[in-house]
């Protein structure tokens, strides 16, 4: 019964601690290793870049899976992207967003990204990694599990149903 006790107060508390401390640590590798991503600039596939970029991409992918789940839906989610470079509008709730390069990704005002939308903004070409950026304008709706590639604009007041893959346009 001891033992019950102490864990139901102890793990609470743990994954409070541990919440901001991967989101800081999330945010340093960042800045700290990637910087700022420049749309339409070829980086070669063979630089050191892209090993500090994959590293960043998987924490990213690791925080993602373990503490974002959690807090879906709410302000902190937007705020989060907002840190890590991306422009994103008031009024927006993201439930459920994979978006590996924040700095070029652009969401205007009142819009909805329901769970397991997928927003990619990166491509390999000719042996180069190029990032190009993806537009959402205001009062957009996307409902689950789409894709957006890269070099994509979401036109205002567009609704995006279920499993749809938006290509460049």
């Amino acid at each position: 019964k001891c033992r019950f006790a102490i864990i139901t107060i102890v793990l609470p508390v743990l994954s409070l601690a541990l919440t901001p401390t991967m989101a800081l640590v999330l945010y340093v590798h960042k800045w700290g290793l990637v910087g700022r991503l420049v749309a339409d600039k070829p980086i070669p596939m063979r630089s050191f870049f892209i090993s500090r970029w994959f590293a960043v991409f998987r924490f990213k992918t690791f925080f993602d899976d373990t503490v974002k789940p959690y807090f879906e839906g709410t302000p902190i989610i937007p705020f989060m992207y907002r840190a890590l470079g991306a422009k994103i509008g008031k009024n927006v709730r993201i439930h459920g967003m994979i978006a590996p390069d924040y700095d070029t990704v652009e969401i205007a005002d009142n819009t909805v990204l329901h769970k397991g939308n997928a927003v990619y903004c990166h491509r390999f070409l000719g042996g180069n990694l190029r990032f190009q950026k993806v537009v959402i304008e205001a009062g957009c709706r996307f409902m689950d599990h789409n894709i957006i590639m890269p070099n994509t604009v979401i036109a205002a007041n567009t609704t995006v149903g279920s499993g749809s893959v938006l290509l460049p346009g």
